[in-house]
């Protein structure tokens, strides 16, 4: 059932339910749902000064299937609240499910190479669900809720990548039935290293990004403000996802050294770059 402690391997503990209210957890905190018990959301975990100081090491690189771009509604927390905000933002609904994150499927190469550049043998991992591994013996803090040891054998290495994004559109934030704020782009998931000797992570970072529209939002019907947006959020999980040396845990700058498209406008490419990044 999702909701499971061991979902936090699929990057499935997000506030993004739509159907029944409030079956997951927020960030930093602990919340009771009508479906699950109360889990404790694992920290942050920044990665080593010396995890790429062996040449040579052996990296597998999973990423799991991207999934279709929807609005959610955090705060609204009831079935005719839900119900309520679905009918007031029909419209960027319908928008949004035109519009893919297909700027993010070749994330996974760009960080098996930017892995390759610092003397890692690396192993692209495809079509691999997560659920279907057994559940992890213990659920200790900073140690994955999956058991991935079997895959040290089965692909013949020693380190497992994964990048996880489950959430990916608008968000507009609620209180019960009222609307708290505009509409935002957001992207959703987490991603982390496991050690696959020990099943511990080496480095976990949630992925929450969100990204307002630079001018107005409520222009029906193809809302050039929030698309501009959505597109920008998909570059920010990107350069997110692609740093290094623990940085992104704690919101620093560096990154794997991938370079980065420019942004784009109604899905069309243009000139927007974000500062101290490189347009490819």
């Amino acid at each position: 059932m999702p909701g499971d402690v061991a979902d936090f391997d699929a990057g499935l503990f997000t506030p993004y339910r739509k159907v029944v209210p409030d079956v997951s957890f927020f960030p930093g905190s602990c919340r009771r749902s009508l479906l699950t018990a109360c889990a404790t959301p694992q920290a942050p975990v920044n990665l080593g000064a010396g995890a790429f100081a062996n040449p040579g090491s052996s990296y597998g690189v999973l990423m799991t299937a991207l999934p279709p771009s929807d609005t959610f509604f955090p705060g609204a927390d009831c079935l005719l609240c839900i119900a309520a905000a679905s009918v007031a933002n029909n419209k960027p609904t319908a928008h949004v499910k035109t519009l893919t994150p297909a700027d993010l499927a070749k994330l996974s190469q760009e960080a098996a190479t930017a892995l390759r550049k610092k003397g890692a043998t690396v192993t692209v991992i495809d079509a691999f669900d997560i659920k279907t591994l057994p559940d992890a013996a213990t659920s200790a803090p900073n140690f994955a809720r999956k058991n991935f040891s079997s895959l040290k054998a089965k692909y013949h290495v020693d380190k497992l990548l994964v990048i996880a994004v489950n959430a990916t559109g608008f968000e507009r934030r609620y209180a019960t039935y009222i609307p708290s704020g505009d509409p935002k782009a957001k992207v959703g998931g987490v991603s982390y290293i496991v050690d696959l000797s020990t099943n511990a992570y080496e480095w976990y970072m949630p992925i929450d990004v969100q990204k307002a529209s630079d001018g107005a939002w409520d222009e029906p019907p193809t809302f050039p403000g929030l698309t501009n947006a959505y597109y920008q959020s998909l570059e920010m999980t990107r350069d997110q996802v692609l740093r290094v040396d623990g940085g992104a845990a704690q919101g620093g700058r560096q990154r794997w050294g991938v370079r980065r498209p420019c942004g784009r406008v109604n899905g069309v490419r243009d000139g927007f770059q974000v500062p101290g990044a490189q347009c490819s």
